[in-house]
């Protein structure tokens, strides 16, 4: 690869764009020094069309499947996603190969406008993605010195791309972890409530707005009789009989589980990578190994984040009710000796000071 990546554009000195000249090195540079991943799109974007490529898209690729991150012109009708399967063409871009021509089959695929070229991106653990360009290309792009020039650029672009989305992937993590955390000690803040409607506003309240939902209640085993604790907003018959019938679920299998609103299937385990949309997501409250209620809440938005979430939620709400319970019996027990002693003291004022004599008795 030539050390210059702009050997390929000598009768080009400086390239105009946006009334702005910009140095070769600096124009080569500039990508490099992208922040963010909308800055560095925006920099091969400026970089492309020194080379007259004014339409293109990048795809991201992860298990067979790439998803668009960047349109740039008049580029795919695609909705975003592709099976690469679907299209023979791109699969040598996985293996390394770049760039690969669009042949004649390709030109005319339904999901593309017409496609002429597409590069890989590499990363250190493989491909990260696929830069497709569309419209015609110049013969002279395709071969040396310019081709060195569009090489150095997407090798460029690949650097910087994967040093971008690892910072943000770790930046991401950073502020889930410190979200969770936030959430983890506002649930210990449950443990001071000393109300048994506050406790169960507080957990609800919280639940829901994690979850993403409007509609939710806590049944209690209050009784051995499982019944309605606490409910926010206005539940359907329907709604009523899945939440029956999801406690009771709940209760045998002793962990979340929610009912998919697409498939209508339940799912009882969670994965990082999947967001579900869920008709109905119960929570047991478990407290030193006691089930003493579930939490449900309607049409909500479940990830394995704010399950861990509301589950930390639960677990302080289970403990603050089941202190409340033992405070409650404490206190009835007071009063019940309170009154004992009471009585005892009303008895010992009806006996007589000292015993009673009476005459001829010794």
């Amino acid at each position: 690869m030539s050390s210059d990546p702009w050997s390929g554009r000598r009768d080009h000195p400086a390239v105009a764009l946006g009334g702005e000249e910009l140095d070769r090195a600096e124009f080569y540079r500039s990508i490099a020094r992208a922040e963010s991943l909308g800055d560095l799109m925006q920099q091969l974007a400026r970089a492309l069309t020194s080379f007259d490529l004014h339409d293109f898209d990048v795809f991201l690729v992860a298990e067979g499947e790439a998803v668009l991150t960047f349109s740039r012109g008049r580029t795919s009708q695609s909705d975003g996603k592709i099976a690469l399967r679907d299209h023979p063409w791109l699969m040598p871009l996985l293996d390394g190969h770049s760039p690969v021509l669009a042949d004649a089959t390709s030109a005319q695929d339904a999901i593309f406008h017409p496609a002429s070229i597409a590069f890989s991106l590499p990363a250190p653990s493989g491909v990260q993605g696929v830069l497709i360009v569309y419209g015609l290309i110049e013969a002279n792009l395709l071969e040396p010195p310019a081709a060195h020039g569009l090489d150095a650029i997407v090798e460029l672009f690949s650097i910087a791309l994967h040093q971008i989305r690892r910072h943000e992937t770790l930046q991401r993590s950073y502020q889930r972890a410190t979200a969770k955390l936030d959430e983890f000690q506002d649930a210990q803040s449950i443990l001071f409530l000393r109300d048994k409607r506050e406790i169960l506003e507080a957990v609800l309240s919280r639940a829901l707005r994690n979850l993403g939902a409007m509609t939710g209640s806590i049944v209690l085993d209050d009784t051995g009789d499982w019944g309605a604790g606490h409910r926010r907003g206005d539940f359907t018959a329907e709604q009523a009989k899945l939440l029956a019938h999801m406690v009771d679920s709940c209760l045998a299998q002793r962990r979340p589980g929610l009912i998919n609103s697409l498939s209508g299937e339940q799912t009882w385990s969670f994965d990082i990578d999947t967001i579900h949309m869920a008709s109905i997501v119960v929570f047991p409250l478990v407290d030193r190994g006691r089930v003493i209620g579930v939490l449900g809440a309607f049409d909500a938005t479940v990830s394995l984040d704010n399950i861990e979430t509301v589950q930390a939620t639960t677990r302080a709400g289970a403990t603050a009710i089941e202190n409340w319970e033992a405070q409650q019996t404490i206190r009835h027990q007071e009063r019940l000796h309170e009154q004992r002693d009471l009585a005892a003291k009303a008895q010992q004022r009806l006996l007589p000071a000292r015993d009673p004599s009476f005459r001829g008795l010794r």
